[in-house]
């Protein structure tokens, strides 16, 4: 149900907390309900080492846990977004994504892995092509654009199926930067959630007989 000012937005509110730090993200635990988390990602996506304490509290958090998860980044790795996603869709508890800033590249995929969403007024959501650097020999370098290639699509695909249309897609693959509001981000993640909603049932009749889901 969307309000004036967020999108969804589950959460319990305790003013005594322990904050655990690390280089790249906070994880905010409240100590009296013990069933509320905080995580901020803020800043640049760095390398997966840097990620390891968050990946294991996403792993190993108890399934009636609420998990809130806070990004103000333009992204960063790609490799270490895919490990938090995937951290983040094995996650025993419910993971709410929150975004009140800028929300970009790598990050837009991290947010899209979450359950619901909360999506404050002065947001704002890029998603652009894969950008990368490589040196060496030039057989090397063209197959490394190749493979680059194939991986950017399949990122594009993966991460924004129902939020971009086929055209969209393809238009960002070769280039073109997409940007987008708070008002037209709900909107999109309100159809990406019916489109995938629509998917799961589909997969549901073909899986079961008609006459169980009867």
């Amino acid at each position: 149900k969307r309000g004036s000012k967020h999108f969804k937005l589950s959460n319990n509110m305790e003013d005594d907390f322990m904050l655990l730090e690390n280089k790249s993200f906070k994880v905010a635990t409240y100590s009296e309900v013990q069933n509320t988390h905080h995580i901020h990602i803020k800043g640049e996506i760095t390398e997966p080492e840097d990620y390891v304490d968050l990946l294991n509290f996403l792993y190993t958090v108890p399934s009636n846990d609420e998990v809130n998860l806070h990004i103000n980044s333009g992204g960063g790795n790609v490799d270490t977004a895919n490990e938090i996603i995937s951290a983040i869709q094995v996650c025993p508890a419910v993971v709410n994504g929150h975004i009140h800033g800028y929300c970009a590249s790598a990050a837009t995929g991290i947010l899209l892995a979450c359950h619901n969403y909360v999506v404050g007024e002065g947001a704002t959501f890029m998603i652009h092509c894969v950008s990368a650097g490589y040196f060496g020999k030039l057989p090397d370098m063209l197959s490394h654009g190749d493979h680059l290639k194939r991986m950017g699509l399949n990122t594009l695909n993966n991460w924004y199926e129902g939020l971009l249309s086929k055209d969209e897609i393809n238009n960002v693959s070769k280039g073109v930067d997409l940007w987008f509001c708070a008002d037209e981000i709900r909107d999109r993640l309100t159809k990406r959630s019916e489109y995938l909603n629509c998917q799961r049932e589909d997969d549901l009749e073909i899986d079961v007989p008609k006459q169980l889901l009867s």
